[in-house]
Order: structure tokens, then C-alpha cells, then sequence
């Protein structure tokens, strides 16, 4: 059973079972937001169920708002704008900033276990309404609050094993249907609930290391078919399945340091083309792959703390655009690249517990929305 208490984050490959995670929030929107996917569908450029196109961030709304406003005007008079959510995970906050040069620095949490406190929280994500969810991992709970002050705080889940129970809770991820699924990393078992008062429990996975088990699975996401992928952490591997009774199992990788092999996977992404990102925590690098048999295996990161190097990887996520976010925990700064060469290196951050600053951050979550056109 896992120890619940906080640990400093590695900055080399020994691997801890609770890493940093949170799989991206997604929630369905509005009507014309779904006009905005179909469009999107029929035009061939990307598959999607939601507003977000399954993506780990909401960044697929200024590409359809575009593709509609040029070709039928229906977005006319608004901008897109983006807000960066960084979970900042030793210093018990989260912190929301404009740009990768931290403008319009707001955080929220201190340390501990009671409202508006956190115990190492480990992600983050934002819904179409602007609720934001976190993981407050050792808490053993979710939380959601409407803003950055905490309002209308709703937590769910106390410690254990049973139904509505958490054994250190690493993400949140919705479909495009509003279920919420958690990696239950602790209990290795991965869980779909309808709502934060958790309605329709429905779990799977026992721990282990065979077919329908988990050993600490950390990254969650769900694609435009509805397949679940899920990082097996301790297994260091990724597995994908059509359902929540692991229909058509198919597994990815091997215990190394090379081409195929995983040292600990956190973090899966998808980009529009539905190549798949992985977080290789151990091996302190990126990985993208075409398919789940590996096809075009690229990867990304040496250790170190220059350019192109990570002290400890966390969440990876990719927008529509194909911009790549990874929080690099060893270094306590986030990393924006344009592609998996490392193109337009930019980093944001410093250690520290003050403005600009964080303790190993674990989980980056870019979210798109619109305004009036002049606001």
C-alpha cells in the first residue's frame, strides 16, 4: 500500500509508483460547439467527439472557429484567446498564467487537506463552463471549484478501495459525454464515474501485470471512438481498450531504455492525427509513436537542465497546432516546443515558492476559449 505522504521528485531514473498526473478534463459543449467539431469532421481534419477534440487541452477551438467563420461565419466577432494551468504540485497550489511569460501570474491552495488546501496535487483541467477540477492525489479525492478563489468548492472520494474510494487519485479525464474517469493508482484500477457524487460507478482493472490489471496506472485519456488509453506505470507500458470491460486489450512496450521500451510511463496525449505522446518518466524523455505497435518511434530529452534536456518529466500535452507542453519537474520550469526536434525552445519558471517560481510541476493544461472581439 502506498505511503501517504509527500515525496520529493527524482530528478534522475528512480522511478516513484505516484508521479505527477492529470489527464487532460475534457466536457462536452454547447451546440454550436459541437457544430463546430462537425465541421471539422466533415472537412476531414480532425476526428472528434467534443469541443476539444480529444486533444489535452481545448485548443481545437480557434482552429474550428476559423474553419467555420471563413466558410459560413458563424463565429464572426469573437477571438480565441488561451489561459496556461500549471499544476505547481510540491508547493500545494495551482497557478494560472496568460503566456509563457507568466502574465496575469493567480494561484490557489495551500498545503493540506481541508477546503481550498491541497496534498500534493497532481493535475488539472478546465471545463466549458470554466469549472476547473484538480486531483488532489494524497487527499485521496477530486476536487472542482468554478474559479481560481475556490467558489462553490465540490470534492469527491475518501481514502480506500471500495466504491467512491480513492487510493491516491492521479487525474481527471472527461468524455464527451461528461463521465469523469480516474487513474486509481494505488488500487490499480481505473474508475468511471457519471458526476462528482459519483453516479454509475463502474471500475476496472485488478493489480497486476497481465491482460485487465494495472500496477500504479497514472495517464488517462479517451479518444474520438471512445478507446481508453491508459499509462501503466509500473508495468511501463501504455494499454488501449475499447471500453470499461477492457474489450479488444491491446498493450505497448517493455521495460528499457530504447526504441519501444518505457521506464515508467506517466502521460499519454493524442495530437489531430492520432499519434500517440507519451511521458517516459524514467527515461526522462518524450516518446511519439503512430500506432499501437510503435510505427515511427521519435524520441525527445536528454537529462540535463539545458535546452532540449529535462530533470524529470511530467504530463505531456500537445494543442491542435501541434505545440508540445511539458512540465520539467527536476528543473521546476515548464517547456513549449513546436515539434519533437525541440523547435522554438521556450521555458517559463524558476524553483521557488513565490511568483514565477514552482516545486516540481506536474501537469500543464492549456485552455482555449473565446471572447468578444475586442475584449
Amino acid at each position: 500500500m502506498p505511503v501517504a505522504r509527500k515525496r520529493p521528485v527524482p530528478a534522475l531514473r528512480n522511478h516513484s509508483p505516484f508521479r505527477s498526473h492529470f489527464s487532460r478534463v475534457r466536457s462536452p459543449r454547447a451546440s454550436a460547439a459541437h457544430l463546430l467539431c462537425g465541421a471539422l469532421l466533415l472537412l476531414g481534419t480532425a476526428s472528434c467527439l467534443d469541443f476539444d477534440c480529444h486533444f489535452a487541452d481545448s485548443s481545437c477551438e480557434p482552429v474550428a472557429a476559423l474553419l467555420l467563420s471563413q466558410s459560413a461565419g458563424l463565429q464572426s466577432g469573437l477571438n480565441a484567446q488561451s489561459q496556461l494551468y500549471v499544476v505547481d504540485r510540491s508547493n500545494d497550489r495551482i497557478v494560472r498564467i496568460d503566456d509563457m511569460l507568466g502574465a496575469n501570474w493567480v494561484e490557489f491552495g495551500t498545503s493540506g487537506g481541508g477546503i481550498n488546501q491541497f496534498n500534493t496535487p497532481e493535475g488539472v483541467g478546465v471545463d466549458v463552463n470554466g469549472a476547473i477540477f484538480i486531483s488532489d492525489s494524497f487527499s485521496r479525492r477530486i476536487v472542482r471549484v468554478d474559479d481560481m478563489i475556490g467558489s462553490n468548492w465540490t470534492e469527491f472520494g475518501t481514502s480506500g478501495a471500495g466504491i467512491n474510494q480513492f487510493n491516491v487519485p492521479v487525474g481527471v479525464s472527461l468524455d464527451s459525454g461528461g463521465q469523469v474517469y480516474v487513474p486509481d493508482n494505488g488500487n490499480g484500477r481505473i474508475v468511471r464515474i457519471d458526476d462528482m457524487v459519483g453516479t454509475n460507478w463502474t471500475e476496472h482493472g485488478t493489480m497486476g501485470a497481465g491482460v485487465n490489471q494495472f500496477d500504479s496506472p497514472e495517464g488517462i485519456t479517451v479518444d474520438a471512438s471512445g478507446r481508453i488509453y491508459v499509462a501503466d506505470q509500473n508495468n511501463h507500458r501504455i494499454v488501449r481498450m475499447d471500453d470499461m470491460s477492457g474489450t479488444n486489450w491491446v498493450s505497448f512496450g517493455t521495460l528499457g531504455g530504447g526504441v519501444n521500451q518505457f521506464n515508467g510511463p506517466t502521460e499519454i496525449a493524442l495530437d489531430a492525427a492520432g499519434r500517440i505522446y507519451i511521458s517516459d518518466s524514467g527515461n526522462i524523455r518524450i516518446v511519439r509513436i503512430d500506432d499501437m505497435v510503435g510505427t515511427n518511434w521519435v524520441d525527445f530529452g536528454t537529462i540535463g537542465t539545458g535546452v532540449n534536456q529535462f530533470g524529470g518529466v511530467g504530463e505531456v500535452t500537445v494543442t491542435s497546432s501541434g505545440q508540445i507542453y511539458i512540465p520539467d519537474q527536476g528543473n521546476d520550469r515548464i517547456v513549449r516546443i513546436d515539434d519533437m526536434t525541440g523547435t522554438n525552445w521556450t521555458e517559463f519558471g524558476t524553483t521557488g515558492a513565490g511568483v514565477n517560481q514552482f516545486n516540481a510541476p506536474g501537469r500543464v493544461f492549456v485552455h482555449t476559449f473565446q471572447t468578444a472581439a475586442g475584449f
